[in-house]
């Protein structure tokens, strides 16, 4: 880029400290973007691409720019935010820019740019020497929800565990040790067939073992992280330690609300590769990616964010422990068989907004008055579900794990913003309207002044004409002068001393007075009194909701869950599905068991039901394997999708598509078969 001019010597230095983001360099009422990145972002965003002394350049209107930075950032792209601080004068220079954000795909916290439905993952991978081998560590954070977790997987086979948790999570963005991918290819092209995924590549010594330990003891607060099945040198924490350090140095807050990490192995889910995912159809169709035609559809009547984005998850990860799976059915069954506390929950839910992902904006400080005014409503809400719960006259009825101190904690944050936050309060901080009156005496009494400027200057009027006895002394007002007192010719003689001459005019003197001096003072400041006065008290507000944030965040979970198992009951309710029975001897017997996706599809009725039973008991006289033939178009893969689907479902805890099923706990699940099936709508590979 040529340096002819000093706005592009600017940009230049600006973007050699951002090389690795599209640099949004603000120009007026544009944000302009020059060489490399205009190329690449006129293509991505179809834009108009012109020259600026020589130099390829585009721009967008910065009122619009949330739209075109949501479109970058689905594409993988990482932005950094250069604005104008100063607007010099004729003749005075550049104006000074700055970098004041860099938004990046697994970072950001602004719903525009986020998928209410679906996590918002950022993931991290190292790689350890340890005593039995090198080890792999994989975590990942959804700095939205504070979801955290992290697992380790050996060398052996580690390219295909690799995959398997990209393909759970679906990150947006990956932090990744820079020797893996020169050692380990398999994982370079893995990422490779993920284009979207924004891959940041670190040196070795940035997965810093003791650091990242003594990292994550200080964000959760504790000593050690034994709490959390870690040790110092466990494999898992290089990979959680620099996750968090990359948050706080691209966001510039703590992670407060995120008070602590889950570690999982493999045998706690069920494993089930990418192309076994793809090919069920879980959560995105083979078709489109949509989730039309998934399971995830069929099972998904949530009524808030975090419930569906909770159900998402329970689907890519079936349980394996038989204890906690019979806990959900439970859970799900006791809605099943009470319709009226069913038909109660999914009403209320209906008014829940997304709790979690507004605690994080608190936690990070980017919460506005509407934020806390919706966590408020939502708190609220979730009251009156509690109620009927713990109404429903079974002392086992509550799901979910809330604490008295819990519920108290949510109780003192709802009354605090009912009490302080007005309802209709706008989203900037600078236009007033946010602090209720009556919170604050010295807010009410700024407003009363503004709002009776007259009234107080009468008042003040009244005074001096006692004071003075000029009777017919006036206050008035003009755009060059301000306002002064009017004594008329006839009454100069009565103007006491501390009367200051302003201006003498045929019919009689202007005056001021220091009190005036002060009185006009506030009247001319405190429009703007007012806006750094709701500014401070809104601050203090939100810190203090900033104090709750670990009962809030207990509250957010206990409404995920409980929206979870009402989707699930409404399900089973609707489709007439029945609660699997789980058995330990190794038996999959399905009595009129049916597709779920595709009977969903179907007219009520058509689909006709099918069964099977096999045992992997030697001992049983049922076979450990059906081999399964038959005609193109003669429902093969329907059949076996279906009884993969059945299993899958029940690990989840949820109700089944048969008239009765007695399944045995399944460690993996495969399906390779009918790739390019399309069974919801009748087609076939053949």
């Amino acid at each position: 880029m040529s340096e002819s001019t000093p706005m592009m010597a600017q940009y230049l230095k600006i973007k050699e400290q951002n090389r690795d983001a599209v640099l949004f360099f603000r120009l007026g009422d544009f944000y302009e973007m020059f060489n490399e990145d205009a190329v690449e972002v006129s293509r991505l965003l179809n834009l108009t691409l012109t020259k600026r002394a020589g130099n390829p350049m585009c721009g967008i209107p910065f009122h619009a720019s949330r739209v075109y930075i949501a479109r970058l950032l689905r594409a993988g792209k990482k932005i950094a935010i250069c604005e104008q601080l100063s607007i010099p004068g004729p003749g005075k220079g550049l104006a000074e820019r700055k970098v004041i954000e860099v938004i990046t795909p697994g970072t950001v916290l602004e719903d525009a740019y986020l998928d209410s439905s679906m996590n918002n993952y950022l993931a991290s991978v190292s790689l350890a020497a340890g005593k039995r081998g090198a080890s792999f560590g994989f975590a990942y954070l959804d700095i939205s929800t504070g979801d955290f977790s992290a697992t380790s997987f050996p060398e052996e086979g580690s390219a295909e565990r690799f995959r398997k948790e990209l393909g759970r999570i679906d990150p947006r963005e990956i932090l990744v040790q820079q020797s893996i991918l020169q050692s380990y290819p398999d994982f370079a092209a893995i990422l490779a067939e993920r284009p979207s995924l924004l891959v940041n590549k670190y040196p070795d010594w940035s997965y810093n073992q003791e650091a990242s330990y003594r990292k994550l003891c200080a964000v959760f607060g504790t000593e050690s992280l034994g709490a959390f099945s870690l040790g110092l040198e466990s494999p898992e924490v290089p990979a959680a330690g620099l996750l968090v350090e990359y948050l706080e140095g691209t966001s510039g807050f703590t992670v407060s609300h995120i008070d602590g990490i889950h570690v999982f192995g493999e045998s706690e889910f069920v494993s089930i590769d990418d192309s076994t995912r793809k090919n069920l159809e879980l959560v995105q169709s083979l078709r489109d990616g949509g989730s039309a035609f998934t399971l995830y559809e069929v099972l998904n009547n949530t009524r808030t964010s975090m419930g569906s984005r909770l159900l998402r998850s329970w689907i890519h990860h079936p349980l394996t422990d038989r204890a906690r799976i019979a806990a959900r059915h439970e859970a799900v069954e006791r809605l099943y068989r009470s319709q009226k506390l069913l038909a109660l929950s999914r009403d209320i839910l209906s008014s829940i907004l997304d709790i979690e992902r507004l605690c994080a904006r608190v936690s990070m400080e980017r919460a506005h008055g509407k934020d806390l005014v919706a966590l408020g409503s939502s708190l609220d809400a979730f009251f009156r579900l509690d109620a009927a719960y713990r109404g429903d006259g079974d002392p086992h009825s509550v799901p979910y794990r809330a604490s008295e101190e819990t519920l108290a904690a949510g109780r003192e944050v709802s009354s605090l913003i009912r009490d302080s936050i007005a309802e209709e309060c706008p989203v900037a901080l600078n236009e007033g309207g946010i602090i209720k009156p009556g919170w604050s005496g010295k807010l009410d009494e700024l407003r009363s002044l503004r709002d009776n400027s007259n009234a107080v200057l009468e008042s003040y009027l009244e005074e001096e004409r006692a004071l003075t006895g000029i009777p017919n002394l006036k206050i008035r007002y003009n755009r060059l002068t301000g306002y002064f007192l009017e004594v008329s010719k006839g009454r100069l003689s009565s103007v006491p001393t501390h009367f200051i001459r302003r201006r003498s005019l045929a019919n009689g003197d202007r005056y001021t007075t220091d009190r005036l001096i002060e009185l006009e003072t506030e009247l001319n400041g405190v429009h703007a009194n007012i806006i750094e006065c709701e500014q401070e008290l809104f601050l203090e507000i939100r810190k203090r909701v900033a104090g709750f944030i670990k009962p809030l965040m207990e509250i957010s979970h206990a409404v995920a869950l409980l929206d979870v198992y009402q989707s699930l009951a409404y399900a089973a309710t609707r489709n007439a599905w029945s609660r699997p029975a789980m058995t330990a001897d190794g038996t999959i017997d399905i009595a009129d068991g049916r597709h779920p996706v595709v009977e969903a599809h179907l007219p009520s009725g058509e689909f006709v039901p099918n069964s099977i039973v096999l045992s992997s008991d030697p001992e049983s006289a049922q076979p450990s394997f059906a081999l399964i033939t038959g005609p193109n178009m003669a429902g093969k893969s329907t059949f076996l999708r279906q009884t993969a689907l059945i299993s899958l479902m029940a690990q989840i805890g949820s109700f089944v598509p048969a008239a009765q099923a007695r399944l045995s706990v399944v460690d993996r699940i495969f399906c390779r078969v009918g790739a390019s099936d399309n069974l919801a709508r009748g087609e076939s590979t053949f």
